[in-house]
């Protein structure tokens, strides 16, 4: 929408493609999220050499209205601002800041004196989040194991990759906010020190939920297979028992078409079919529920948590899982640890994820953009930007309170969450992961030689 308004309003040759134009953006968002201050940058066309100084417009305000009469009202440009010529907008954004909304309720939040306890627990599991973590289990893997891959990958399969990043780059509904080649994953030429190099090697262990008719009985064990949980379904409801198995594999093995594979515990960190690599590693510096506040104009209101989430760049759906994944923990009375062995490198794992139209991307930071003049950096503290910011707000606030108010789009997640990831994250599997993780730690620190 943007570029096509900068052409009809005369910025943009209509001949000149993306690359010719250096067409960049700070952020990329779900389909359904929302941005509030999305930087774009790329080569325009003015009337004069310096259009802010003639129409005493330094911020670009008044240029921003000649293009927003070509926008819909769901889209708005507030400033437009005069950078270098090697400034691009996703290279030089240098941290970028996020919020999302989710109702109490989906949390188990009634009003009672137990949700105080509830949001400590919530606080302090967002806080295992912080800091600079493997954050393979929260996005689609794949998506970056392809640049780390060795070049005896096949021509086929290097033009396979080449397309995923195209497809993913180009698309609407992508939430990769940074150039899988961008300063903060190229910069990172090695796994941190601490699974750099590792050799240990032993069979993957697998974990497997089954399912079946009510009344079944589990199918016996092999001598590989251990039955970690096996619960009888509600019949009332029409619901299957779920059985959790835990096996070990030392190679590929089939499985039934009922089988829903939920975890592995990688015997090899040098799996090429599913490696861990430096791409996967993320920094968050900060992630907490900032408190409950209410929206809507209607009574009653609906009570809502409000998160913010603060990175140098992340992952392809990587905050829709942290949120989901916290408050799985919080609502199911999971123990806190979870979230430690979620992000334990040898472990692959699938991840509860929210409804992505609560997102909100709120302010992206940039560097100086001239060495000679390290005060210059891109403004929005103009009274005018600032006023159109806050009546966008507004706007987009309006929108929010109904989906929140909207139980039915948020009863999917909860559903999901109460009879799939449930069962799956049962105490004794989390009991298993906690001795594997133990176990590796173990072998690893004995592998080290002596200092």
């Amino acid at each position: 929408h943007v570029l096509e308004a900068l052409r009809t309003a005369g910025a943009i040759m209509p001949h000149l493609n993306d690359i010719q134009l250096r067409w960049s953006r700070s952020s990329r968002t779900d389909k359904g999220a929302h941005a509030l201050l999305n930087v774009l940058s790329g080569k325009l066309l003015f009337n004069s050499e310096d259009p802010w100084q003639r129409a005493g417009d330094p911020s670009g305000v008044k240029l921003a209205a000649t293009v927003n009469q070509f926008l819909p009202d769901t889209i708005r440009v507030f400033s437009i601002q005069r950078v270098p010529k090697s400034f691009s907008a996703r290279r030089l954004c240098e941290s970028r800041e996020y919020e999302y909304l989710l109702p109490a309720w989906v949390l188990g939040l009634d009003g009672s004196e137990g949700d105080t306890e509830k949001l400590a627990k919530l606080q302090r599991v967002l806080g295992r989040l912080e800091g600079r973590r493997a954050f393979h289990n929260y996005t689609t893997r794949s998506l970056y194991q392809s640049s780390s891959r060795s070049r005896r990958d096949s021509p086929l399969e290097r033009a396979r990759s080449r397309r995923r990043r195209r497809a993913l780059d180009t698309a609407d509904d992508s939430d990769n906010e940074d150039d899988f080649n961008g300063e903060d994953a190229s910069g990172m030429l090695a796994l941190p020190e601490e699974h750099a190099g590792e050799s240990l090697r032993a069979p993957d262990v697998c974990f497997t939920m089954v399912q079946g008719e009510p009344g079944a009985a589990p199918s016996p064990a092999s001598p590989m297979t251990e039955i970690l949980v096996s619960t009888a379904g509600d019949q009332a409801h029409g619901k299957p028992w779920t059985e959790v198995r835990k096996s070990v594999r030392s190679g590929a093995s089939s499985s039934s078409a009922q089988d829903y594979h939920i975890l592995t515990w990688k015997g090899s960190a040098h799996d090429p079919s599913d490696a861990l690599c430096a791409e996967h590693f993320r920094q968050i510096s900060r992630l907490t529920c900032t408190g409950l506040v209410t929206t809507g104009c209607g009574s009653p209101a609906t009570p809502v948590l409000r998160f913010s989430i603060e990175g140098n760049s992340f992952l392809y759906n990587q905050i829709r899982h942290m949120i989901a994944t916290a408050a799985f923990v919080v609502r199911c009375g999971l123990p806190e640890d979870l979230i430690d062995l979620t992000l334990e490198p040898r472990a692959r794992m699938r991840l509860p994820i929210v409804p992505a139209e609560t997102l909100i991307l709120v302010r992206s930071t940039f560097r100086q953009l001239s060495r000679n003049n390290p005060d210059r950096r891109l403004t929005a503290d103009d009274p005018v930007v600032l006023a159109g910011v806050k009546e966008f707000r507004a706007s987009l606030d309006a929108h929010l309170a109904d989906l929140l108010s909207d139980k039915q789009r948020w009863l999917p997640f909860v559903e999901a969450m109460e009879r799939h990831h449930r069962v799956a994250f049962a105490e004794p599997v989390v009991d298993e992961l906690r001795k594997l993780a133990a176990e590796h730690r173990e072998r690893r620190g004995a592998a080290r030689p002596a200092s």
